[in-house]
């Protein structure tokens, strides 16, 4: 982080992400503009300051396609000053704007939808000003042209408002809403017993990583049993998808939700999704089956079939290989889910076919794998 920014008189400053990676994140304590300054923040980069934004003279200028969030934004006397946000843009004042003297902002957007669907976002441009508009006078002055401005603590009376092209002054919070969901399903993948959870946001604000968290047999146990993370600030759809393979063999309904965290700790939670989990073939004797299968690098799972059918007797597995003899036996541990890493009998494997040898009790089950590049 930088200690700070400043855009002299009649001095722009162009900042750019990078087109091919994730976006670039730019830091600063405080942001100053001066008089005809402009910055301006491309669609791959965010800027964030963490104090103030800074208007010191008239005709300054910011120009948002990508992320710009600072802690607040403060105005001089006599000054003018124009925030435009393109449609896809994220713009986010954490505290209060204080307009001082004879001063004007004006936010400026260039989106077509004449209002914003809070539910499923629009091509609208909006800015998210979480603190009050407020003025030590009476001739400060706020445009809203061709955008949807929400103030979550308000206007001061003194601050004349004008809204032009289909611009709006919205008095409430959208920051309650740092993510706006879309779909969340859940299907069931009876090749690798195993659930696939996917879902989608139409937009995010300070969004850090997802947690999804699982129940069986009811809503009041939940667990945590994956993380994926989040985009940080997003204006557009984006898809995640979540498969847990960790399941239990018997039947039942499972209930997942999604745990969304913001950067500075604060949670909220997704609605509730189920799907039935079917039970396991209950087979005469074991069904051992491994997975995946043709491997191709990645690791591999033994799995027992069939709920009953493991008394916890000692397992023991090895590998057989035409040629290159055999692996000497590992032990597995029990467990709940009747499923196995077995990573380190087959992470170094070069291409070809090979045998898997299950002992368990008395019984010897021999399992073909093909390990492909």
């Amino acid at each position: 982080m930088t200690n700070g920014i400043t855009v002299s008189d009649n001095f722009t400053l162009n900042i750019y992400g990078d087109p091919n990676g994730t976006d670039d994140l730019f830091n600063a304590s405080r942001l100053t503009l001066g008089t005809n300054s402009k910055l301006y923040i491309d669609q791959y980069a965010s800027l964030e300051i963490d104090g103030v934004t800074n208007f010191t003279g008239r005709g300054a200028w910011i120009k948002v396609d990508g992320h710009y969030k600072t802690g607040s934004i403060s105005t001089t006397g006599n000054s003018s000053m124009t925030l435009e946000v393109d449609e896809d843009a994220t713009v986010i004042v954490e505290g209060d704007i204080d307009m001082n003297g004879n001063s004007k902002l004006t936010f400026l957007g260039n989106g077509t939808d004449p209002e914003y669907n809070l539910e499923e976002g629009n091509s609208r441009s909006i800015v998210d000003i979480r603190g009050q508009i407020k003025t030590n006078g009476n001739t400060a002055e706020i445009v809203a042209d061709n955008i949807t401005v929400f103030i979550c603590n308000g206007i001061d009376p003194n601050v004349r408002t004008d809204e032009l092209n289909d611009g709006l002054f919205e008095t409430y919070c959208l920051s309650a809403l740092p993510v706006q969901w879309g779909d969340i399903t859940v299907t069931y993948r009876g090749w690798c017993h195993c659930m696939e959870v996917n879902w989608t946001t139409f937009k995010e604000w300070d969004n850090s990583h997802f947690e999804v968290e699982r129940s069986f047999q009811g809503v009041d146990a939940f667990e945590m049993v994956g993380r994926v993370e989040g985009r940080g600030w997003a204006s557009e759809i984006s898809s995640y998808q979540f498969v847990e393979e960790r399941l239990p063999i018997k039947k039942g309904r499972v209930y997942y939700r999604i745990k969304q965290v913001d950067y500075n700790g604060s949670f909220r939670y997704s609605e509730v999704v189920s799907h039935s989990l079917p039970a396991m073939d209950d087979a005469p004797t074991p069904a051992w089956y491994i997975y995946p299968n043709p491997s191709y690098g990645q690791g591999i799972r033994l799995r027992l079939s069939g709920e009953g059918l493991y008394k916890n007797e000692e397992v023991f597995v090895r590998l057989l290989s035409p040629g290159h003899g055999s692996t000497l036996p590992i032990r597995l541990q029990p467990n709940e889910y009747n499923e196995w890493d077995i990573a380190a009998l087959t992470r170094n494997l070069s291409q070809g076919f090979y045998i898997l040898e299950i002992k368990s009790g008395t019984a010897t089950t021999h399992l073909k794998l093909v390990r492909k590049h």
